[in-house]
């Protein structure tokens, strides 16, 4: 779920789907036995793929 303060329905489907992707994508890099929870923040509507990729990158390796 995406808070509407992200932007309008097309904006948070848009950031859904990029955040789901790059988790299929990344599947193998994942621990199983960690839950992860994705909060997007105002901002992430103008964020393209690769840049909301970039973030989720750097979020995992810490």
């Amino acid at each position: 779920m995406v808070s509407r303060r992200v932007g309008n329905a097309v904006a948070r489907n848009h950031v859904k789907r990029r955040v789901r992707d790059w988790f299929r994508r990344h599947r193998t890099m994942l621990s199983d036995a960690e839950d992860y929870v994705v909060i997007a923040r105002p901002g992430a509507a103008a964020l393209d793929g690769p840049a909301i990729a970039a973030e989720l990158s750097e979020l995992v390796a810490q």
